[in-house]
């Protein structure tokens, strides 16, 4: 879904005339888009061959948030379709909900609830868990998201190990972390966390053989 107030501009535009479809099937959907010249779409819309051979009039898509893994790019670009994301949509959320895995997982809190909640009963020795304070992170993509995990990871007082073969090592160095081309260092973390796009370079990156070189006990986010 989109959020009332986008709605709420696109409904008051007098040279729109909108449909919202967020909540018809997919063979439903193929019909209404059928007509469109522009279409807004998230994630769980397969942008396929299917869907562009059954629109006759689109110009523009909008990947309402970061990843356009679920377009078409190539048949888009056949068809002289226009692409186009909203690379920081998502960013502050993404990074505080790879902060509140972080605690969650290193504080047990989820099994602790879970035992609460569901048993009634309540034994904090099986919970004590762990502290941030001193565990080593490995950051896999040092973007917009990537960065302002390691950045709030710092703030616990964190050594930040940051793999990224497209920017310039001083973008880590000089946040007083430590840069890495080495995949095997990210892999030796405490904890280790992905932001990269979805694409033939990262598809598979962690895999059987990566993790059978993690430490035991290791927390592997990806968010």
């Amino acid at each position: 879904h989109i959020q009332q107030d986008g709605i709420d501009i696109l409904k008051a535009a007098n040279d729109i005339e909108l449909v919202i479809a967020y909540d018809q099937d997919k063979e439903t959907l193929l019909t209404t888009v059928s007509d469109a010249n522009l279409v807004i779409t998230r994630s769980s819309t397969p942008v396929n061959e299917k869907f562009l051979n059954a629109t006759k009039s689109l110009e523009y898509i909008i990947r309402a948030g970061v990843g356009v893994d679920n377009v078409d790019i190539e048949g888009c670009s056949k068809l002289g379709i226009v692409v186009m994301n909203v690379p920081t949509a998502n960013t502050i959320a993404a990074v505080e909900l790879t902060m509140t895995h972080m605690l969650s997982c290193m504080r047990t809190f989820p099994y602790a609830h879970g035992q609460l909640k569901n048993e009634r009963v309540w034994k904090r020795e099986n919970w004590y868990g762990n502290e941030l304070n001193g565990k080593t992170l490995g950051v896999i993509g040092f973007g917009n998201i990537g960065s302002r995990v390691a950045i709030r990871s710092k703030a616990f007082d964190m050594n930040v190990v940051a793999f990224d073969p497209y920017i310039s090592s001083s973008k880590v160095t000089d946040l007083g972390m430590t840069y890495t081309t080495n995949f095997d260092d990210i892999l030796n973390c405490d904890l280790i966390t992905i932001h990269t796009p979805k694409n033939k370079e990262t598809l598979n990156m962690i895999g059987k053989e990566e993790i059978a070189k993690m430490r035991d006990g290791v927390i592997l986010i990806n968010c």
